[in-house]
């Protein structure tokens, strides 16, 4: 049990905190909220353009080719990471440009960097951040209003079209071919029983990261193998011929019941439960009330916070430090819904 690992993951949390209670206290009014989140604009925007430099240039590793592309990564060294980085900020973006009470310049700055956003995720080929956005939209069409929550009818039976028309054989082969790896990412199965690939090599090996962090949890069900010490207790977990770790289990749940076990586990979800308790009820409850700035805000973090999860299905986001940036969505959902309760009290009296 490395003590040095324990308190370095142990401080990506205090810097969470840190963020959120910062941001609590110095970003309360419009106008500061506006500072903190073009900042966020403009560094993603930046990390995305970078990323697209790197698709257009092939400035990277050969590993990271797919169907004859580079998949860009930023400056995160995988594509994966880079990717949940740009979608966390994306659906605050989206609601930054939407918002009819945000400044025209503030609002273009929002539709530019949404753009940008999307390029970098696009280019990234991740399908744990598509997957991601996807769900974070579908969350956020239901919370918003019943119009949005109408627009989600067409959007399943064109889904449902699609699912008939590519089980019938209408699709062309090429996006079949996609959809049935899309499938394969998304399972669970033994490595062991699994001939490796080059088509294949990226979800076996993210699967076999998965198996030893688990095997790790059945051996220390209670506290685990100690905060930040998957890596050093893999070589006792491997599974195959993946004999390097990773840094992770390339799940974050399943990397907290590893490393910290049952206790950890518990109260990582205790944690999501009781910030989504929050954020959804602000959200829930000012459907009928303020449609401006602080409920534009209150949904871009909700969203940003969905894919944060989602994303953390299958890699870990607490890694160069998106940790803070959780922090800070946090921090800025929390203070709008406080302003929200405030402006539904004031309508009351």
């Amino acid at each position: 049990n490395d003590k040095s690992l324990a308190v370095k993951e142990s401080l990506k949390w205090l810097e969470l905190l840190l963020a959120v209670l910062i941001l609590v206290d110095l970003a309360t009014t419009p106008n500061a909220a506006r500072w903190v989140i073009g900042a966020m604009f403009i560094a993603g925007s930046a990390e995305a353009l970078y990323g697209a430099y790197q698709f257009f240039t092939d400035a990277g590793p050969n590993f990271f080719q797919l169907a004859g592309a580079l998949r860009a990564f930023g400056h995160f060294d995988q594509p994966n990471p880079f990717a949940g980085y740009l979608t966390i900020i994306l659906p605050l973006a989206v609601c930054m440009a939407l918002c009819r009470a945000n400044p025209v310049a503030f609002r273009w700055l929002s539709v530019a960097a949404a753009g940008a956003l999307l390029v970098g995720i696009g280019l990234s080929q991740s399908r744990g951040a598509w997957l991601g956005g996807a769900v974070a939209g579908v969350c956020l069409m239901l919370l918003w209003n019943r119009t949005t929550r109408m627009l989600l009818v067409p959007a399943g039976l064109f889904a449902a079209l699609g699912t008939a028309m590519a089980f019938t054989g209408l699709l062309p082969a090429s996006i079949t071919d996609r959809l049935s790896q899309t499938i394969e990412y998304f399972g669970v199965f033994d490595v062991r029983t699994v001939e490796v690939s080059p088509d294949n090599w990226a979800i076996v090996e993210r699967m076999a990261h998965w198996q030893a962090g688990w095997y790790m949890f059945l051996d220390h069900p209670w506290l685990g193998v100690g905060a930040g010490n998957y890596p050093d207790a893999y070589p006792a977990y491997f599974v195959g011929q993946w004999l390097e770790p990773l840094g992770h289990a390339h799940n974050y749940y399943l990397n907290m019941l590893a490393e910290l076990g049952v206790i950890g586990g518990g109260l990582l979800l205790l944690l999501l439960g009781l910030a989504f308790r929050e954020l959804l009820g602000a959200m829930l409850h000012s459907e009928r009330g303020s449609a401006g700035f602080w409920r534009a805000v209150l949904a871009g973090s909700i969203g940003g916070l969905i894919v944060f999860c989602v994303h953390n299905l299958f890699d870990s986001l607490f890694v160069h430090s998106v940790n803070v940036q959780v922090g800070v969505l946090l921090g800025l959902g929390l203070i709008a819904g406080d302003q929200l309760r405030r402006e539904r009290r004031l309508v009351r009296l």
